[in-house]
């Protein structure tokens, strides 16, 4: 994963070093609708498949979520007030969920019984060599999103929980978890 870091690192030099008038970084966090068809089919496929979120995640890393709507939110105020944004390297974040409350969020939203399941470490020491979603989900055990939640709150910005946003796309998660 490292080519993904470093080429992030370089999009962010060159906006910085561009010269120009305003320039705003938003870091969004991991997207909820990672959690929906089509991109649950390729980061969870148990999901669908099985009603199980399966992952490399340890039962106490919290993954940082957001709603990709919340990005376009920051990024139409960094547009409209360009002053109050200029220079700010934003990382974007609602909450923190287990991996428990996301299968428990993603249940409660579908109305189907969805169980969390860890990889073994043998699971994922094998699978990860050939699997980049294994990978980052290792990468988020060890470091994750920094996401300052309290300092986000500066901006007149109202952000989305989970449960919310499973309850907006509450079609979509029952397609996903039919």
């Amino acid at each position: 994963m490292a080519w993904y870091w470093t080429s992030k690192a370089a999009i962010e030099s060159a906006v910085k070093s561009s010269g120009f008038q305003h320039w705003t970084i938003l870091r969004p966090a991991f997207l909820m609708y990672n959690y929906l068809s089509p991109r649950a089919d390729h980061m969870f496929p148990e999901l669908p498949q099985s009603h199980v979120f399966l992952t490399a995640y340890k039962e106490d890393t919290a993954m940082t979520l957001l709603d990709p709507d919340d990005v376009g939110k920051f990024a139409t105020a960094a547009i409209l007030d360009p002053d109050t944004y200029h220079q700010s390297e934003i990382d974007l974040g609602v909450q923190a969920l287990t991996p428990e409350e996301i299968a428990r969020s993603l249940s409660r939203a579908s109305g189907k019984q969805i169980k969390a399941k860890f990889y073994t470490t043998e699971e994922v020491m094998s699978l990860s060599k050939t699997n980049p979603r294994l990978t980052a989900q290792l990468w988020a055990n060890d470091v994750g999103y920094q996401v300052d939640l309290e300092a986000l709150k500066r901006y007149p910005i109202t952000l989305t929980s989970f449960d919310e946003y499973l309850q907006s796309k509450k079609e979509d998660v029952q397609k996903t978890c039919s």
